[in-house]
């Protein structure tokens, strides 16, 4: 265009005014990308975690927790806290393993020993537990619950004597909790200290009535102590408060039996069998009985079942086998006459 003004023309337009834009925005879009990807990449902070799983978010709380244990391998707050969320998700053994590695690194850590402690107990391994329990106890004497906990474990591992003076403490700093006096009723029990058991299970009765454990206790130590009314209202309430309690069917019909009822022993000891199969002595006494009502070839087969399952009381359950067997061989004399 004649007498324009070139160095605003079309072409250099392009030229020179893009440039500077695309510089401008060249720089904004990297620092939008770096933005971006350290925002992708950030480490979830500590707080964040454990609000996670005080929520109860136990998959999402782990991840995260894992995250940060990665990035700060000694930083011994969240490796607890990791623990937990394994331990609340189900994942125990794992938990045990985290425990266990915070040992090695921490090997001074009391709350490792208590938190590991604490999982045994859930799976019932009490030989693993008490060392554990017993040297968190050292930094922490007066601690209520790892008193409680140390009397359960003994009790788990039928150390009743050893039990009972972490239970008695537990008690004198909890008084009003029934755990703490159906444990000790329950250890006393398992020693014939009848009254002292009596005492305490009816203390834990009177703090919690549905209590099935006292009740069931308190009925062994009625009945081997002579009260035998008192004793069979107990196993009835053992029974109406939880029926799908094992031992209560177990015992009452070791009360039947040593009244000379073997027919509501048998009754008593099949339901026990039905609730869990595999506990050798309900079959073993299930075989007693069944031989006092004259049923020995039922009889035997309930030993037989009673010796597989238990191999340790071989010497026991084979003398009650030698009188069925014996019994066996008197009526094939009566017959073959």
């Amino acid at each position: 265009m004649k007498g324009a003004d070139k160095s605003v023309g079309p072409f250099n337009n392009y030229y020179f005014i893009p440039v500077g834009m695309v510089i401008i925005l060249a720089v904004l879009i990297a620092l939008s990308c770096g933005g971006g990807k350290g925002k992708s990449q950030a480490q979830p902070s500590i707080d964040e975690a454990r609000s996670v799983l005080d929520n109860g978010e136990y998959n999402r709380a782990a991840a995260m927790l894992e995250d940060i244990v990665e990035a700060d391998p000694e930083n011994l707050y969240a490796y607890h806290l990791l623990g937990r969320a394994l331990k609340s998700r189900g994942d125990k053994w794992r938990a045990i393993e985290l425990f266990s590695t915070i040992l090695e690194k921490w090997p001074n850590d009391p709350e490792a020993h208590h938190e590991r402690g604490l999982i045994y107990i859930e799976l019932a391994k009490y030989d693993e537990a008490l060392p554990d329990l017993v040297e968190y106890l050292k930094s922490a004497p007066e601690d209520s619950e790892a008193l409680f906990d140390i009397g359960y474990a003994y009790n788990g591992r039928e150390e009743f004597e050893t039990a009972i003076p972490y239970l008695s403490r537990y008690i004198e700093l909890k008084p009003d909790d029934f755990e703490g006096w159906s444990q000790r009723g329950y250890a006393y029990s398992q020693l014939w200290m009848h009254s002292e058991a009596i005492a305490d299970c009816s203390k834990a009765i009177e703090l919690n009535p549905e209590d099935a454990l006292s009740y069931g206790n308190r009925a062994n130590a009625y009945y081997r102590s002579g009260e035998t009314d008192k004793a069979f209202a107990d196993y009835q309430t053992t029974i109406d408060l939880d029926r799908e309690n094992y031992l209560a069917w177990y015992y009452r019909g070791i009360a039947w039996l040593g009244e000379d009822q073997p027919g509501a022993a048998v009754y008593n000891f099949r339901t026990s069998v039905d609730l869990k199969a595999d506990y050798w002595a309900s079959h073993y006494y299930l075989g007693v009985a069944l031989r006092k009502q004259g049923q020995l070839e039922n009889a035997k087969s309930e030993l037989l079942l009673a010796l597989n399952l238990d191999p340790d009381s071989k010497e026991e359950i084979e003398a009650e086998m030698e009188t069925v067997d014996r019994l066996l061989g008197r009526e094939v004399k009566q017959g073959g006459q």
